[in-house]
């Protein structure tokens, strides 16, 4: 390829020792289905194989895509004589880094693979943002063969076993950035964790997720192959799985027309238009004016798609309001933690979100030996509605109907809603009835239109404020 000056679409990180598996990874660099322009820096650090290798890529290398080889003659990684305490690279990925010719980059070690369309969903995802990232597939270290999509290590910020301990997790070669975004996080590839020199890979996520906005293509696309004397626990996860749920990868989805394409462009036609943006989560069936209405499952073409428990597909201070009716209670803990410091995250300074959701005190306080009209109005409609089978009208047929019926997950109380707001960064926290608020932009707004049960749903249903200071 001519005129490498000319920045290209994207630039793909490739740290080798030379070993024989970098033709696999730099192979499945030139079958991604991309029409831009594709830069492959390939850094050599220690080279223990054949520069034949080298060789035999450059003459393969498609007209679209330029590797350009950078060799200092020696290591810059401590165990090799270099300064830099980081066993990959030392610091291979950070110079590689600035040296790249493109506003993105991503990043493959040459014992991993891509499925053909990780860079295009990447790019796709990555627009408004400033990194982005995939899932990744297991490998067998044996045969090759891909096992399972990794459901429990690299599954993104505030997800999968390392969430309590490391705010979640991202592997690097899943990971795509905005080099210009993220221009003072790049040291951190040669800042290692340990002092045997691991652990770099989760200082950049770790500054990646608390400092910039992310994005994640909703494709699994990357082929890891994990090495069992370092994961066991991997090992284990996949031995309770059981052999029949291990299954081959499938296609890859097909490519959308164009540039762009997993954002849906109704999301960026709303931003530009919106005067006062408000962001309706888990609208369900209700379709509210002048607000972006979203739900995992839309009910209608007006609806966009939004997992609420991913990172949010907006820039930082993208909105005025956020509305969450009964939602949280069918998420995890964990989960809207996190969907709550997206929200705090993508609101404007001085914005509100407003989340309504079962009260499970309320439900407590049914067991009271003297209940109140409205309770017995409550358990009573409640018993004839979804507990068909229920020989009496009782607290505890009520009760279970809460935490088994609906796919609920979690149910809060006031106190433990109020200090997940706050533990988000929300301040200002003030309950109110449905329907009713001191902001003129939420008052009267309610993302439920069951008139006939509006009374047993205020009865259950708590609402609280919060404003991002």
């Amino acid at each position: 390829m001519n005129d490498a000056q000319q920045p290209f679409d994207v630039a793909v990180i490739v740290p080798t020792m030379l070993r024989p598996s970098l033709d696999v990874a730099v192979r499945s660099i030139f079958a991604q289905d991309i029409e831009g322009r594709v830069q492959i820096m390939i850094g050599i650090d220690k080279a223990q194989g054949s520069r034949e290798l080298l060789d035999a890529l450059i003459a393969d290398c498609p007209d679209n895509m330029c590797i350009s080889v950078v060799d200092p003659g020696y290591s810059t990684s401590a165990p090799n004589g270099g300064l830099y305490n980081v066993l990959a690279g030392g610091s291979l990925r950070t110079a590689l880094c600035y040296l790249a010719n493109s506003t993105h980059i991503a990043f493959l070690d040459d014992d991993n693979w891509w499925a053909p369309n990780h860079l295009w969903s990447l790019l796709a995802a990555i627009q408004g943002f400033d990194w982005a990232f995939s899932l990744r597939w297991y490998v067998d270290p044996d045969t090759h063969e891909p096992l399972c999509v990794d459901e429990w290590e690299s599954v993104g910020p505030g997800k999968g076993i390392y969430a309590e301990k490391f705010g979640g997790f991202v592997d690097t070669n899943t990971l795509m950035i905005n080099k210009m975004a993220c221009h003072w996080v790049l040291p951190a590839w040669c800042q290692a964790l340990t002092n045997v020199g691991r652990g770099e890979d989760r200082t950049m996520f770790d500054r990646l997720r608390r400092h910039h906005s992310a994005a994640w293509s909703g494709e699994a696309t990357s082929y890891y192959v994990y090495r069992r004397a370092d994961y066991p626990l991997i090992d284990k996860l996949l031995a309770e799985r059981g052999k029949e749920a291990l299954q081959s990868a499938p296609p890859p989805a097909p490519r959308p027309k164009g540039k762009g394409g997993i954002v849906d462009h109704r999301i960026a036609e709303y931003l530009n238009s919106a005067k006062s943006p408000r962001l309706h989560l888990g609208a369900g069936a209700v379709f509210l004016e002048g607000w972006l209405n979203t739900d995992v499952n839309p009910h209608g073409a007006d609806v966009v798609r939004l997992d609420a428990t991913r990172p949010l597909p907006f820039q930082s201070g993208s909105f005025e309001s956020i509305l969450a009716e009964r939602l949280i209670e069918h998420l995890e803990y964990r989960q809207t933690c996190f969907m709550l410091s997206e929200c705090f995250r993508v609101l404007k300074p001085g914005g509100r979100v407003r989340i309504a959701t079962p009260d499970l005190q309320r439900f407590f306080a049914l067991y009271s030996r003297s209940p109140t009209k409205a309770q017995n109005a409550y358990m009573a409609w409640t018993t004839h509605h979804f507990i068909s089978d229920a020989p009496e009208v009782h607290p505890t047929m009520v009760l279970n109907n809460l935490f088994r019926n609906f796919e609920h997950r979690f149910i809060f109380d006031a106190d433990t809603l109020t200090k997940a707001l706050r533990a988000a960064g929300f301040r200002d926290l003030k309950p109110f009835s449905m329907g009713q608020s001191d902001d003129p932009g939420l008052c009267g707004v309610t993302g439920r239109n069951e008139a006939a049960t509006h009374e047993m749903l205020e009865f259950e249903t708590m609402v609280w404020e919060g404003r991002k200071p």
